[in-house]
């Protein structure tokens, strides 16, 4: 699965129970860009096993268990 930074954080913060405020920050440039344009990802290459929501919710456990 392809998530946005936006997902990301949104999820990460949602398992941590924490609320921010998230800023949207336009980076300038053409690597910026092609970023932005979904040059990066690459589903068809995805080589791991363990899903996004999976790896939170262990490494929450982890932290929760000091």
């Amino acid at each position: 699965h392809v998530y946005t930074v936006v997902e990301l954080m949104r999820a990460y913060l949602r398992t941590r129970r924490q609320h921010r405020l998230m800023v949207p920050v336009h980076l300038p440039g053409k690597a910026a860009s092609t970023v932005r344009a979904g040059a990066i990802p690459a589903p068809d290459r995805a080589v791991g096993h363990q899903t996004w929501e999976a790896f939170l919710a262990e490494r929450v456990q982890a932290s929760s268990s000091r």
